[in-house]
């Protein structure tokens, strides 16, 4: 199993767009890309009587989603949501921890040593919980 680790890169947009607009081929390849979708979406959209009409009711829903979402968030941390994930979580790992060693048994290893356990991607990230 691999861990996998993710890193967040900064990127100045006003900078990169600068650069690709400096390449005439880039652009012309992104226009005509996106013409392309917008078309396609278009002649979909036509194909749906009702489009225009859930248009609006998304638009809707978003605008009441996020004038509320002070709100909202406010309510899910009141419920005890955050320590029922928890709990959740944490009789996931100790399935994962046991599947690994019941796994392990099966391939014929006699005893798994506890910083084999320690060591295991899933072991640090169900630590922490």
């Amino acid at each position: 199993m691999s861990k996998t680790v993710s890193k967040t890169i900064r990127i100045d947009h006003a900078k990169a767009a600068g650069a690709f607009l400096q390449k005439p081929d880039h652009v012309a390849f992104h226009d005509r890309h996106l013409w392309d979708l917008r078309t396609k979406r278009d002649a979909q959209a036509h194909g749906i009587p009702e489009w225009e009409t859930l248009r609006d009711l998304a638009s809707g829903i978003k605008e009441h989603t996020l004038s509320n979402l002070a709100d909202y968030i406010a309510q899910v941390r009141g419920s005890g949501f955050d320590e029922r994930r928890r709990r959740v979580f944490r009789g996931q790992c100790a399935g994962v921890q046991r599947a690994r060693l019941q796994a392990d048994e099966r391939a014929g290893h006699d005893r798994v040593r506890q910083e084999q356990v320690d060591a295991h991607p899933t072991s640090a990230t169900c630590a922490t919980i």
